[in-house]
């Protein structure tokens, strides 16, 4: 710059200047989805984190497969899944092609992107009509089905049942090692179960005979962290586990 260069808002005195001052207000930061929503669209990919992260723990309990299971292998030309197999994934619908049949009937085609990578899920006339309503773009959801394989191509996941992530039950777990320990301690269960009300499951194993039972619906709990903490006490952290996957 050459010595002594003014510019034009400099001939302005004090008052006048701040006459075109520019208050912005103080809306604070954006959350964290938000921030990542619009690095995606900017970027075209996540910086800071990714919006599956918070729900990780659930995620993992509840899919079958990665997406990147549906990948072809470069070097086998293989997939990790098999060709017409049950398989469950979950994710975001990060894009979402609405096509037409012969009966003018509406099917889809997504692109469901988890922790791993993106998998192509097809969405039949039935299924979309069934579950339309949850296939919005950004939306998360579990899209249980089959996979279709066809040579030297990636594979995809025909749906057969879609549950957003708002919706999938936990299944609440007591264990007890043995058939004993359950008589001894049931009726404590019973009374620490008995004030908790919602739509989680809660299901009894008995370690030493591999015994499974789940209680009826009228013993349903909210799987909350107070009561998860509360049992945890009392029987045991290494007893007590959560898992998440479609109701029944």
């Amino acid at each position: 710059n050459m010595a002594g260069q003014i510019s034009l808002f400099d001939i302005a005195s004090s008052e006048k200047k701040e006459e075109f001052e520019l208050r912005l207000p103080d809306v604070g930061e954006y959350n964290k989805e938000m921030k990542l929503a619009f690095e995606k669209e900017v970027l075209g990919i996540y910086i800071s984190g990714h919006p599956l992260e918070e729900f990780e723990e659930m995620w993992r309990s509840a899919i079958t497969n990665t997406c990147a299971d549906f990948y072809l292998d470069p070097e086998t030309g293989l997939t990790a899944v098999s060709d017409n197999k049950p398989a469950v994934i979950g994710g975001i619908i990060a894009d979402k092609t609405i096509k037409y049949t012969r009966n003018d009937k509406i099917m889809c085609f997504l692109m469901i992107e988890d922790l791993a990578g993106v998998c192509e899920v097809i969405v039949f006339p039935k299924d979309y009509e069934k579950y339309g309503n949850d296939l919005a773009e950004d939306n998360k959801v579990f899209v249980r089905g089959r996979v279709s394989l066809e040579e030297d191509k990636d594979g995809k996941l025909i749906c057969e049942r879609i549950q957003s992530f708002a919706d999938v039950p936990k299944k609440l777990w007591i264990k007890f090692p043995d058939k004993e320990a359950y008589d001894r301690k049931s009726e404590h269960m019973f009374e620490m179960l008995a004030p908790s009300d919602g739509n989680d499951t809660v299901n009894i194993y008995i370690e030493d005979s591999k015994q499974i039972k789940r209680l009826p619906p009228g013993k349903n709990v909210c799987c909350d962290q107070l009561l998860l903490d509360s049992l945890a006490a009392s029987f045991g952290a290494d007893n007590i586990k959560v898992t998440y996957g479609f109701r029944d």
